[in-house]
């Protein structure tokens, strides 16, 4: 999972 490019990812990984 790379959030850094991908902030949506991070949203996935926390929906809060």
């Amino acid at each position: 999972i790379t959030f850094e490019f991908d902030p949506v990812d991070k949203l996935d990984k926390d929906p809060k």
